[in-house]
Parts: C-alpha cells; sequence; structure tokens
C-alpha cells in the first residue's frame, strides 16, 4: 500500500467530515470523563449540510492561500480494490488523514489520520507538508485534547511544548478539555 498525500480539494469535504466523524469516535471516547459514542454522536453533527459546507468552506480558503488542507491517501492494490467498498473510490484510493492549518495565527487546526491506518506514518507525512505552509520563522501553534496522550506525544516528538497562553480553538470544548501546544520559531 502506498500513502499519498497531496493538497484537498473542495469535492474532498464529505470524505474529510466522514473521515473526523471516525477518528472521533475512535479516540475521543472517554468513560471517565463522560464522553460516549453517543454523546459525541448527540452534540456533533459531523456530515450535515452545515458541517460540510464549513468544510468546503475550508478548502476553498487553501485555494485563496489563507489556509490549507492536505489530504493522505491510501493507494490500494490488487484484487481488492476492483470491489468498491465504502470509502474506497473506483480508482482503488481512501482518503486515511488529513491536516488543516492557517497562517494568520499560524495554527495547526486539525489533523486526524484513521485509527485503522495509525503507526504507518502517516500523521508524520501530513504534519511535514503543513510544516512546509505554515511560517517557521514564527511561533506554531495548536490545541490538542487534554486525554488524548497520543496526540500529545507525537507533538512533542516534534518539537512541541504544552503552553498555557495559545488560545483554546472552537469547537470541541464543550465536550473535551484542551491543551495548548507551541513549536518555537525556526532560528536563523
Amino acid at each position: 500500500m502506498k500513502i499519498v498525500v497531496r493538497e484537498g480539494r473542495i469535492r474532498d469535504a464529505v470524505d474529510l467530515c466522514r473521515l473526523r466523524r471516525r477518528v472521533w469516535l475512535a479516540c475521543y471516547v472517554c468513560a471517565e470523563r463522560g464522553v460516549s459514542k453517543e454523546r459525541i454522536l448527540s452534540e456533533y453533527r459531523f456530515t450535515d449540510s452545515e458541517s460540510v459546507l464549513a468544510m468546503r468552506t475550508l478548502l476553498a480558503s487553501g485555494e485563496e492561500g489563507e489556509a490549507a488542507v492536505f489530504v493522505a491517501e491510501a493507494m490500494l492494490s490488487g484484487s481488492g480494490h476492483k470491489r468498491i467498498s465504502r470509502g474506497v473510490s473506483k480508482g482503488g484510493r481512501k482518503v486515511v488523514g488529513f491536516v488543516a492549518g492557517e497562517l494568520l495565527e499560524n495554527r495547526l487546526t486539525m489533523l486526524y489520520v484513521d485509527s485503522l491506518y495509525h503507526g504507518r506514518g502517516i500523521g508524520g507525512m501530513l504534519w511535514e507538508r503543513m510544516k512546509n505552509f505554515l511560517d517557521e520563522r514564527r511561533d506554531i501553534v495548536l490545541t490538542v485534547v487534554d486525554f488524548n496522550e497520543g496526540a500529545q506525544k507525537f507533538y512533542l516528538r516534534r518539537g512541541f511544548v504544552f503552553a498555557e497562553e495559545v488560545g483554546v480553538q472552537e469547537g470541541c470544548e464543550s465536550l473535551f478539555g484542551s491543551k495548548g501546544m507551541r513549536r518555537a520559531a525556526a532560528k536563523g
């Protein structure tokens, strides 16, 4: 299986919304916090028209240079790609991850990898593409769900540190606690 990272396109919106739903249901359930799959699904509409429109708007802002979205696709080969399964295109491609960021705040806003594809370097590939888009002469900031230790370790390995002054992004704060993280500007 080959992984390709490419720029996001407006027609990717539904696939990205579906992927975000799969990731939240796989990674953000936390019994200690009272966060169940049912609660996530009752509070967030991942694939309704409003969510898809918001994703299309994000993808369109990438075309204007204000933001960027990069998509990781698995290029499925062999006889399995002839049978079209959920999320697999006729060309044997499946969206398995994406990253989004915006320049104004120099912020990484989303990085999601399908849990079935964790440990294959996809998150690192997506981060590298986003790092090249963001301005490394400035600090890069993000927020991460406070109980998502896997994501925290991922960012720590890439030079981020916890930073209380990083503003929390809107979106999931009603359901999860968040921690701010910052990666210092590159020297030179």
